[in-house]
């Protein structure tokens, strides 16, 4: 069986701060996606306008911002904040760190 993405980044040697950073990078946009669902800018290429963000991006991040609701998505997105400042503050592991935020993913 594959092993879990995340674990073959950390095989090829990419810190965890940097996965970390990409999966707050995706939540990030997934709320400004939804932000723009709610104020009805609903067509892909608006919402790539509005956002200043490639139409790919866009096209890609919309079906989880209809999927998800905005409350869980800033939930998620302030866990990723603080487990990130933990880590830079030496208080956490960044392997434990992007361990915590898996589970959490999982489960959310």
């Amino acid at each position: 069986a594959k092993g879990l993405t995340a674990d073959r980044l950390r095989v090829q040697g990419e810190p965890a701060v940097l996965l970390i950073s990409l999966l707050a990078s995706a939540y990030k946009n997934m709320i400004a996606v939804s932000l723009c669902l709610k104020e009805n800018i609903t067509q892909a290429s608006q919402i790539a306008t509005a956002l200043k963000l490639h139409p790919f991006v866009v096209s890609k991040t919309l079906p989880f911002s209809r999927s998800i609701p905005l409350a869980n998505l800033v939930e998620t997105y302030k866990n990723f904040t603080r487990i990130d400042a933990a880590i830079k503050r030496g208080i956490m592991e960044e392997d434990i760190g992007l361990d915590m935020l898996i589970v959490r993913l999982c489960h959310a």
